[in-house]
């Protein structure tokens, strides 16, 4: 029965996430990021919010994005990295590489 309920749960989590989504209107509204030696700075039409390094637990990246990791794998901050050229790209890498530990 165990082997039944992972393979579910597997198909139902991005169904919830797309769900939470869609029901979460503030997650609809767009950011900027301002990336500073001394930590992030993230904006919104409702939010200004200043962050150290030390809140990052790790961060990954693919080719479309890189994901920043807060203590205790339950909060993540994706980072499009289609807005940025391949010159800021590298920089805001070696900015993560500098502070954040990749896993």
């Amino acid at each position: 029965m165990v082997f039944g309920l992972v393979p579910a749960s597997r198909l139902l989590l991005p169904w919830q996430l797309r769900r939470n989504f869609r029901k979460t209107p503030i997650l609809h509204d767009s950011r900027s990021l301002e990336i500073q030696d001394s930590g992030l700075h993230f904006t919104s039409s409702v939010s200004d919010s200043k962050t150290t390094w030390e809140l990052f637990f790790r961060f990954a990246e693919n080719e479309a994005t890189f994901i920043l990791v807060q203590q205790g794998n339950q909060i993540f901050f994706p980072i499009p990295k289609r807005e940025l050229t391949p010159v800021q790209i590298a920089e805001v890498r070696s900015l993560f590489e500098t502070h954040i530990p990749r896993r």
